[in-house]
């Protein structure tokens, strides 16, 4: 895949170095988030502890954040700390490298859905939207998780037949790194959980089979052993990661928490592609409604798509 989009993908890398320069500064806005990063990092290049971060935490405010965050992004930042200390000019060149890899990783993942121009077109409107920009000239976790949930997501679906033990024990690994980054990262495992549980009511009894569920079970299993390696073991973090948003979760009504959450998430979608425009605002807005809308149609589209060819290789002969 990657020898076959050479050209694109030079030509994507290209279109992308102005933003090694756009909105990378010297300084950092106030928050709190990117200051966790940095004196983990920080922790871990010195030996200390990974909460010793003069945050004092109150269980009864758990949604202000962790005594410590998971260790994944930590250990990435750890290397530019030991270079650089606390440059922050640094850290957001580092940021923008992370975003051009994730623009590369979502190019070769389109280019299996669309046509390569498509794909390009798509990439550098996400790369040069403003909302991006602004997320770039922050210390965050969000566009270094996006790069290596598409990067573990192209590289299943080219090994998840593979009868070689050697490709589900490297997902297992990017799987473990990628709960390390941001607990949301367990939605993989679960649906590589939720597949197996298909697989086993229609019965399937072929090769292939077989190696899906070898390969679910170790990819799945497999990076719960590395999270629990690295997150218990040779970076102890107290309580966080899962079980810590787990507790916020316990603390209000279920059905109040994914509402919250589902409004929460249509506002971000809706400001990604709601620039301020002024008076011209109106048609921002109407921008926003169209891509949410089209967003959910194609996914209805493509899950119905799926079904019926799931029926009809059930029906072809040699499916069992």
């Amino acid at each position: 895949m990657l020898i076959k989009n050479i050209g694109w993908i030079f030509l994507l890398l290209i279109f992308c170095i102005p933003l090694l320069w756009l909105n990378v500064n010297y300084s950092h806005d106030w928050g709190d988030d990117f200051a966790s990063y940095l004196h983990q990092a920080k922790n871990i290049c010195e030996g200390k502890p990974q909460s010793d971060i003069g945050y004092i935490y109150n269980p009864r405010f758990a949604f202000m954040g962790p005594p410590a965050y998971t260790v994944g992004f930590p250990l990435l930042l750890a290397p530019v700390y030991a270079i650089s200390g606390l440059n922050i000019h640094t850290y957001l060149i580092f940021m923008s490298t992370l975003l051009i890899l994730f623009l590369v990783v979502m190019f070769l993942l389109l280019n299996t859905k669309m046509k390569s121009l498509y794909a390009f077109l798509f990439c550098l409107m996400i790369a040069y939207n403003p909302s991006t920009l602004m997320i770039k000239g922050e210390i965050m976790c969000d566009i270094c998780f996006s790069f290596f949930l598409l990067l573990l997501f192209i590289l299943y679906e080219q090994w998840k037949k593979k009868s070689v033990l050697a490709y589900p024990v490297l997902l297992a690994l990017l799987n473990g790194w990628l709960l390390s980054l941001k607990a949301s990262g367990v939605v993989f495992s679960l649906a590589l959980l939720i597949m197996l549980m298909v697989l086993f009511i229609r019965q399937r009894s072929t090769l292939f089979k077989q190696n899906i569920w070898r390969n679910n079970l170790i990819i799945t299993f497999g990076g719960l052993t590395i999270y629990f390696l690295l997150n218990e073991i040779l970076f102890p973090i107290p309580h966080s990661g899962v079980s810590f948003y787990m507790s916020i979760a316990k603390a209000e009504n279920y059905l109040d928490t994914m509402l919250s959450n589902l409004n929460y998430y249509v506002m971000l979608f809706n400001s990604f592609f709601t620039p301020e425009m002024e008076q011209w605002n109106a048609i921002a807005k109407i921008t926003s409604a169209v891509m949410l809308s089209l967003a959910f149609t194609g996914f209805l589209l493509r899950v119905r798509k799926t079904e019926r060819a799931a029926f009809l290789r059930s029906k072809s002969p040699e499916y069992f």
